[in-house]
């Protein structure tokens, strides 16, 4: 279950002793539902003063007339008029006690998937650039190639250089090494890759982010929605499993059942997963970058180059 519903008018402490329990919903509002239909369901606070707080709705406590609902412990402050939520079963949109929700399935998702980046760098008049803005590149093989317009200028966009490069490391210290000299102010480019959790939007700008995942709501990534649905859903079932197995409320072959249902969805996604990992990741590039062997040095080559 998902829905994304607003708070249509702010509890009153004069009315409900525990208002920071209670949340007034005008779209959940109906004579005609039973007080346990959202029993055990989440509530994730998109916006508003409480934003990322997830609550548990208390058995038994709904009030179809006035779309009510209770929470198993208070908000931080009732929810104000506008306050955008989420309301989710069996997973809360955030974490709740031990258990995760789907905001941590999704960052765990895009700590699996691979995109590409394009860093600007700017020439120095040497040879080599420090990559300690870095840190997540830890493999050599994650630059995936270098571009500049070194043969062209601006009438042409840059390409792939035909320059050779390495990455020197030592120890915590990497360095880019180029076979081209960049002139001062001169910029070239990296095409790395990188995981999807570390090149995200704030909801300002792009960045790879030191601290890796969406942190709130207003972030983005840059991860196609069809990748991390896959991902998410077997971090999402596996929550789910555990969750099952700590239910001590759950008959011995409910719980087979539940469990059983779960093992198969699992791996109908982890399949989908594996699937998009082989035939769609970004791959290095077939031919490794090499320098040019007896290219004159300078700026013009010969008019058989192609």
């Amino acid at each position: 279950m998902f829905a994304a519903l607003t708070v249509n008018a702010t509890p009153s402490t004069s009315v409900t002793p525990d208002a920071e329990r209670q949340i007034l919903c005008t779209a959940l509002g109906s004579d005609g539902v039973d007080t346990d239909q959202f029993d055990e369901a989440f509530v994730y606070v998109v916006d508003g003063a409480q934003a990322g707080e997830t609550r548990k709705v208390l058995s038994g406590t709904f009030d179809g007339p006035i779309g009510s609902l209770l929470m198993d412990r208070p908000f931080s402050s009732p929810l104000a008029s506008g306050t955008a939520f989420e309301l989710t079963s069996p997973l809360g949109g955030g974490r709740h006690l031990t258990h995760k929700g789907l905001n941590d399935a999704i960052n765990e998702a895009l700590a699996r998937i691979w995109t590409v980046a394009r860093i600007t760098v700017t020439g120095n008049g040497t040879y080599s650039y420090s990559l300690d803005a870095y840190p997540w590149m830890t493999d050599p093989d994650q630059l995936r190639e270098v571009s500049d317009t070194y043969f062209y200028g601006n009438i042409r966009p840059a390409e792939r250089s035909p320059f050779g490069y390495r990455i020197v490391v030592n120890g915590a210290t990497r360095t880019l090494v180029t076979d081209a000299l960049y002139a001062a102010a001169e910029s070239f480019y990296l095409d790395v890759f990188v995981r999807a959790d570390r090149y995200v939007y704030d909801g300002t700008s792009w960045a790879f982010a030191t601290t890796p995942g969406l942190q709130t709501d207003a972030y983005q990534s840059a991860a196609p929605e069809e990748q991390v649905v896959a991902f998410a859903m077997v971090k999402a079932l596996q929550s789910h499993r555990r969750m099952l197995l700590a239910d001590k409320r759950l008959e011995k072959q409910q719980r087979a059942e539940l469990l059983g249902e779960n093992g198969r969805r699992t791996l109908t996604w982890a399949r989908a997963a594996a699937r998009i990992k082989r035939t769609t990741f970004p791959k290095p590039i077939p031919e490794p970058q090499r320098g040019l062997v007896g290219l004159p040095v300078g700026r013009f080559i010969s008019v058989g180059w192609p």
